[in-house]
């Protein structure tokens, strides 16, 4: 796994001791720092890249981007970074702590399913699973099976 585009990444496990954090008992967060592309080999080989001058470039990178974007990158290290039990939320930290102050989540929009029959449980979330995967305006559907829980940004 080699991601040219990220600077480093920090990780943290647990949560806060305080009882207003929603955050579960047991979280495990990663934070990415992404670098400029043209600092760190993200630049992709465009129809212009051995030609254009540096002032054209801005102009010709609205025809044809020369750089990976984030919707590009985060796609990119969801499909890398597969962790069973963990599920990835390629959101900014600040949006993602708002999210979960919110809503108990890390993302904007959650399914959580409970009840008393684990069997049942996971029926119903490949149920919501099916009917969710054809949402066009989901940009993710991160099922997580072992907290029990649907995630959808």
């Amino acid at each position: 796994m080699n991601f040219p585009e990220v600077d480093h990444v920090l990780g943290k496990a647990g949560r806060a001791d305080t009882p207003t954090d929603p955050a579960a008992a047991s979280p495990c967060s990663k934070l990415s720092s992404s670098s400029n592309p043209n600092q760190n080999g993200g630049i992709l080989n465009t129809w212009y890249s051995s030609w254009a001058p540096q002032w054209l470039l801005p102009v010709l990178r609205h025809i044809t981007p020369d750089h990976i974007s984030q919707q590009q990158l985060v796609a990119a290290m969801n499909q890398a970074l597969k962790i069973p039990g963990l599920s990835n939320s390629g959101t900014m930290p600040i949006r993602g702590r708002i999210d979960m102050l919110n809503t108990g989540i890390r993302t904007p929009v959650g399914l959580k399913i409970q009840g008393a029959e684990l069997s049942k449980m996971q029926e119903i979330g490949r149920q919501a699973e099916k009917l969710l995967s054809v949402v066009p305006a989901l940009e993710t559907y991160l099922p997580n099976a072992s907290a029990m829980a649907t995630f959808s940004t």
